[in-house]
């Protein structure tokens, strides 16, 4: 992304792991010798997007389950039992996560609304920036992204949204 010029990122969901991934992206922004830095992590609150909320408060939940499971042995609640039953995962890390209907239904509900997205300001550019998209150049992007990784095949998920 640093490399082509992206500025800003609009992360829709926290990592509350080790990793913390918008800290990360938050400390590399800061241009260092005269290169670029890595673009400014914007949480998805910050331009009303409620699957923000929604994402965080489901994660949260799912860790908490996984591990509430892991601490009773309830092999029944683990993210992943092997066929032969010889592997159970009890990692709560959000690639598991991401992979559960709980996130996927929260992805459907947000594709449904950027389907009917109405903007109040499509004509509208970042003030500071030339040579950007307008808002609705904008959303037409993340239309097109969106039905991109939506094509069964084109994914890393088992999902279809």
């Amino acid at each position: 992304m640093s490399l082509g010029g992206v500025k800003q990122v609009v992360y829709l969901q926290n990592d509350f792991t080790a990793y913390m991934i918008g800290n990360i992206m938050f400390n590399l922004a800061n241009p260092v010798a005269g290169l670029p830095g890595a673009p400014k992590p914007i949480p998805a609150s910050a331009v009303e997007l409620a699957q923000f909320q929604r994402l965080n408060d489901a994660n949260l939940a799912f860790v908490k389950d996984i591990q509430d499971a892991h601490a009773r042995n309830d092999s029944t609640r683990a993210f992943f039992i092997s066929p032969d039953k010889s592997f159970i995962d009890y990692e709560p890390s959000i690639t598991s996560f991401l992979c559960t209907d709980a996130a996927r239904d929260i992805f459907e509900d947000g594709g449904k609304e950027l389907d009917t997205l109405t903007l109040k300001f499509p004509d509208d550019k970042h003030p500071d920036e030339r040579d950007v998209l307008t808002n609705k150049q904008c959303l037409e992007e993340a239309r097109s992204f969106f039905k991109y990784a939506d094509i069964e095949g084109y994914r890393g998920s088992p999902h279809k949204l």
